[in-house]
């Protein structure tokens, strides 16, 4: 292929594959069809057309977590509504003093799991042991 010199008559100018009008002398790499500079993609080593960047991403691994989760791009919807619950029974405790006094023991509760009427042991202060000579 040459570029800047002009095409013999009777042969046609390549185009572009999705702009048909867009005359472009710039192909693929992958494909080889000719690209126009609106459809190209910048890679290491050249340019590629839409198309071939697609069916690359297309093939690539799915990334996944820690736990085998599907690794999620976004907002985090789950922790935002904890904090909003948190932000929410903050003010109501505010608003209504005593709120949260109902909810520390649940008597339906206590019949089922018993150990939450055992309060947690308090931690034993350190004793430090000197000798004085």
């Amino acid at each position: 292929m040459s570029y800047g010199q002009v095409s013999p008559e009777g042969q046609a100018a390549p185009t572009c594959f999705r702009h048909p009008q867009t005359i472009s002398f710039v192909s693929c790499n992958r494909c080889g069809r000719p690209v126009c500079p609106q459809c190209q993609v910048s890679a290491p080593v050249g340019v590629q057309c839409v198309e071939c960047v697609a069916q690359a991403n297309k093939r690539l691994p799915q990334q996944k977590t820690q736990f085998g989760g599907r690794l999620r791009a976004g907002a985090p919807i789950v922790t935002y509504t904890f904090i909003g619950l948190n932000v929410l029974v903050y003010v109501l405790q505010w608003v209504i003093p005593g709120l949260t006094n109902q909810l520390v023991l649940a008597p339906a509760l206590a019949a089922y799991e018993p150990w939450r009427l055992i309060p947690a042991p308090l931690p034993t202060p350190r004793v430090r042991c000197c000798i004085w000579r």
